[in-house]
């Protein structure tokens, strides 16, 4: 889902994957809306909590959510957000970028190459697997932008203090993935009962000593009855 590249340059990224997609951030806090699919509370809490990481663990993590990633690879993205935007020009290489495009549900993570030591593709992609791409699934981007940027800085011992949006806001179709299934195997469950209703109660009776309404019939060995609605009465032999 993503690859991890180390940062070599600005000049490097034009020259091999061309320009990247117009409209990437000069200025502004460390999480850029745009596509404006989130929340102004989001961007605000998430701006100050970023600020308050950097000054801990020198180290800047930005969030840029656009509407696609046009012709460009999310490397030569991160390299042209890294070298233009102006809260990273100071620590370039120890910058961390979680890109993510809502209207495909994708999401990558790219790093400096000063930090990308502390921050392993396994690590990353596991970052992605559990905490990002099922928020985009569930059309919560907001979400995704939390739990993903609280998940870097946890890993580089950080706390963000910020409440995952998602504790609060569920939509139809994360209710829709949560109970599905259960919904499912219970509606096997009393189908399979039910079936099982209908054809005891369509067997004759085998109980011994009993002779069936109808048939007049008398049962000499018994059998298994599930359930049954017929009333029985004693031979009258």
């Amino acid at each position: 889902m993503f690859s991890k590249g180390l940062l070599l340059g600005l000049a490097l990224a034009a020259s091999t994957l061309g320009a990247a997609p117009a409209g990437l951030p000069a200025d502004g806090g460390p999480v850029a809306d745009l596509c404006h699919s989130l929340r102004p509370q989001t961007i605000e809490a998430m701006n100050d909590a970023l600020y308050r990481a950097r000054n801990i663990g020198q180290f800047q993590i930005v969030a840029l959510v656009l509407p696609s990633l046009g012709q460009q690879a999310p490397q030569a993205i991160a390299q042209t957000s890294f070298h233009t935007w102006a809260i990273l020009k100071s620590l370039p290489d120890r910058g961390i970028a979680l890109i993510l495009v809502p209207a495909s549900g994708q999401a990558w993570i790219e790093c400096g190459s000063g930090i990308s030591s502390s921050l392993d593709e396994k690590t990353l992609q596991a970052i992605l697997d559990k905490h990002v791409l099922p928020r985009l699934r569930d059309r919560d981007p907001d979400s995704a932008v939390i739990d993903g940027c609280s998940a870097l800085a946890a890993e580089l011992d950080v706390d963000l203090g910020v409440a995952p949006s998602s504790r609060f806001k569920r939509t139809s179709a994360y209710w829709f993935r949560k109970f599905y299934p259960y919904v499912v195997g219970i509606g096997v469950i009393l189908m399979l009962a039910a079936m099982m209703v209908l054809v005891s109660y369509r067997q004759e009776p085998t109980v011994p000593g009993f002779r069936h309404p109808d048939s007049g019939k008398v049962f000499s060995r018994g059998k298994f009855i599930f359930f049954t609605s017929r009333k029985r009465r004693p031979d009258s032999r």
